[in-house]
């Protein structure tokens, strides 16, 4: 039976294949990841539908903060293929360390596995960019969709809870993913979106006035760039607070 500590595990050894131009070992450890989670997802369903007792419920959310405190602090090492002179692209691989996971202490399995997901298919899509950058376009098109999944499962679009705030983690890898959204539709020459997504992470930006997550002072202030560069206000697009860009076309 697959557990989150396996899945955190197994995707940061994709993260070190990914760093070392290992890119297919990399992209079937995170397919492999992403399946264990799906299965710990799964199990969790199941336990709840066993269990039902509220105090139960707060065990089992504690019990899994504790089985993944073992994990190492995050590395901030890069993705070097995509490095950009001329726009910036964040490209760092999510590594789940003991900071992202302190941001997400006390959530629910369901809400934690929900945050993992977005991680482990943020990496994906920087796969899928270097690809890109090797001169394949259909990867491209693919890192494009998956960077509009992240932002869509990083967003707090729960109907049930539309006002509970989503971790600092996920918020910032919304925004990440975000700005890498809209570099790939300039790289598809779409510029429609692209300014749609910049009005978007300008509209985002009075609302996280501190980031450290993941987001330092200087990777917010390059996003921000990318955002002044193609010249439109919050507004204009009406950009979205809650992290939900244009979705691509299909």
């Amino acid at each position: 039976m697959a557990t989150f500590a396996q899945v955190i595990h197994h995707n940061d050894e994709a993260v070190t294949h990914m760093l070392q131009g290992d890119i297919e070992v990399s992209n079937a450890k995170l397919r492999e990841c992403f399946l264990m989670l799906k299965e710990c997802l799964m199990n969790t369903a199941q336990a709840d539908e066993d269990e039902c007792d509220s105090n139960n419920e707060s065990k089992k959310a504690k019990s899994l903060t504790a089985s993944l405190s073992y994990v190492p602090s995050t590395s901030y090492y890069a993705v070097e293929a995509l490095q950009d002179e001329d726009f910036f692209i964040y490209n760092r691989p999510v590594v789940f360390g003991k900071p992202m996971l302190a941001s997400i202490a006390g959530e629910s399995p369901i809400r934690t596995g929900r945050i993992l997901s977005a991680g482990i298919i943020f990496n994906m899509a920087l796969l899928c960019h270097v690809r890109a950058r090797m001169g394949n376009l259909g990867s491209l098109i693919k890192a494009q969709k998956l960077y509009y999944n992240v932002v869509r499962l990083a967003s707090n679009n729960d109907e049930d809870n539309e006002d509970e705030r989503q971790p600092l983690f996920a918020i910032e890898l919304g925004l990440a993913a975000l700005n890498n959204y809209l570099q790939a539709c300039l790289e598809l020459g779409e510029l429609e979106e692209a300014q749609q997504a910049a009005s978007s992470l300008q509209a985002a930006s009075g609302h996280l006035t501190q980031p450290q997550a993941l987001l330092d002072a200087c990777v917010w202030d390059a996003i921000m760039t990318n955002v002044l560069a193609l010249g439109v206000s919050s507004t204009q697009y009406g950009g979205v607070l809650t992290l939900v860009a244009c979705a691509p076309a299909a």
